[in-house]
C-alpha cells in the first residue's frame, strides 16, 4: 500500500468540507440574530457549537484516512454519527428551544426544572437527553440502517472486532501471533462514504436550515442515491 492512500469517495468528502469551510462560515456570520432573546441565543449557540464540532470531526477523518489509520477514523465517524443524530434531532424533532435547554443541562446554567427533569432522564443510562435512546432518536429522523452501522463503528471503537480482520502468522520462533493487514482501500471507501453520505450531508442541509432560514446553497458534489 502507498500512502498517502487515494480515494474517490474521499474526494467527493473533502470537495464537501473546502466548500463549508469557504462557503458556510461566512453566511452563518451573516444570518446571526441580532438582539436575540435567551431561548433564540441558546438555541443558535447550541446547534451552532454542535455542527462545528461535527465539521470538525469530518476534516480529521479526511487526514486519517489517507494514512491508512481506518481504525480511528471509524472511532471518529462513530462521534460525529452520534454528533449528527443529536443536532438534527434538535432541530427538527419537537420544540427546538426546549430542546437547546434540555441538551444544555450538562454545561450550562438552566432553569432549576429543566434541570431537575433532565437528571430524571439520565437516571436511566440508556436514554439521551431527550428521555430516548440513540436508536429512538435515529428512528426519529429517519436514518436508515443505524442498528448495523452503530455496531460496526462501535466495535472498531472499543476494539470488539475479536479476529475477523486479523491475520493468523503461525512462526516457530513466536508461535501462533495475529497481525492487523495492510489497509485496503475498501475501507477507506466505507468510512469516507459513510462520513459524507449519512453524516455531513444530512446535517448540512436539515440542521443549518436554522443559520439561515431556508435550504442552505447546495453542496458542488454528486448527490448520494437515495441520499442528500
Amino acid at each position: 500500500m502507498t500512502y498517502p492512500i487515494t480515494s474517490p469517495w474521499l474526494t467527493l468528502l473533502e470537495q464537501d468540507l473546502a466548500f463549508i469551510s469557504n462557503v458556510h462560515q461566512p453566511l452563518v456570520i451573516a444570518h446571526a440574530p441580532k438582539n436575540p432573546t435567551d431561548d433564540e441565543a441558546r438555541y443558535f449557540g447550541t446547534t451552532l457549537a454542535l455542527w462545528g464540532a461535527l465539521v470538525d470531526h469530518c476534516r480529521a477523518i479526511t487526514l486519517l484516512l489517507p494514512e491508512g489509520l481506518t481504525y480511528p477514523a471509524r472511532a471518529l465517524n462513530r462521534t460525529a454519527y452520534e454528533t449528527c443524530i443529536h443536532l438534527i434531532y434538535l432541530t427538527t424533532v419537537g420544540d427546538k428551544y426546549e430542546n437547546a435547554s434540555l441538551y444544555e443541562t450538562r454545561i450550562a446554567a438552566v432553569p432549576a426544572e429543566m434541570r431537575q427533569r433532565v437528571e430524571k432522564i439520565r437516571s436511566d443510562r440508556r436514554l439521551q437527553w431527550c428521555g430516548k435512546t440513540l436508536r429512538d432518536m435515529a428512528a426519529d429522523i429517519k436514518i436508515r440502517q443505524h442498528e448495523g452501522a452503530f455496531s460496526m463503528l462501535s466495535w472498531a471503537t472499543h476494539g470488539l472486532t475479536y479476529r475477523l480482520d486479523m491475520t493468523e502468522v503461525n512462526s516457530p520462533e513466536e508461535g501462533l501471533t495475529y497481525w492487523r493487514p495492510d489497509t485496503d482501500s475498501e475501507d477507506i471507501d466505507v468510512v469516507a462514504m459513510h462520513t459524507r453520505r449519512t453524516v455531513l450531508r444530512p446535517a448540512y442541509y436539515l440542521a443549518t436550515r436554522v443559520f439561515y432560514g431556508h435550504t442552505p446553497p447546495a453542496l458542488p458534489t454528486p448527490r448520494p442515491p437515495n441520499g442528500y
